[in-house]
């Protein structure tokens, strides 16, 4: 009888990846913002750059991350990825190894409005709530193919 392949945490994208994740996506995500914001005041609206210049400190802190939030959930439902990912060599898999369902992908997005989630990289093998709350695993492309060959070439003995 086969066995199912899983996610091992010698798989799991490390710190440092996950770092140049966050820079890259938040810097992307706020460029996108304010060209949209450009766009929407050449257009003779301002909503969104008056909506985000009139929040106080507390509204700031919890609708914040909402330009990453849209621009992850965008960008990981259309290519299963973000840019940042792309350049760190890192990709987002379920507990098989597989591609997330939708509602995973939807799922990570929201759990991203989480306060204080950017703490929760902080343990050893750097999950987020966004990435245990989905079932989802960013892994090191790297890594997992070649974990995912040697258990397929176990399966074959």
């Amino acid at each position: 009888m086969a066995r199912q392949y899983y996610v091992t945490k010698y798989a799991y994208a490390t710190h440092s990846q996950r770092l140049i994740n966050y820079f890259i996506d938040g810097f992307i995500a706020s460029v996108l913002f304010v060209l949209l914001c450009i766009i929407e005041i050449k257009l003779g609206s301002a909503f969104l750059f008056k909506w985000y210049r009139s929040m106080n400190l507390f509204e700031e802190f919890f609708f914040g991350n909402v330009p990453i939030v849209i621009y992850c959930l965008i960008t990981e439902l259309a290519f299963g990825t973000t840019l940042g990912k792309l350049i760190s060599r890192c990709k987002i898999v379920d507990i098989y190894g597989e591609k997330p369902t939708k509602q995973s992908i939807l799922a990570r997005s929201v759990a991203r409005l989480i306060p204080f989630e950017i703490f929760s990289f902080l343990t050893e093998y750097c999950r987020g709530w966004h990435d245990k709350l989905s079932h989802t695993y960013v892994v090191d492309i790297e890594t997992f193919n070649e974990e995912v060959k040697e258990f397929n070439e176990e399966q074959l003995n």
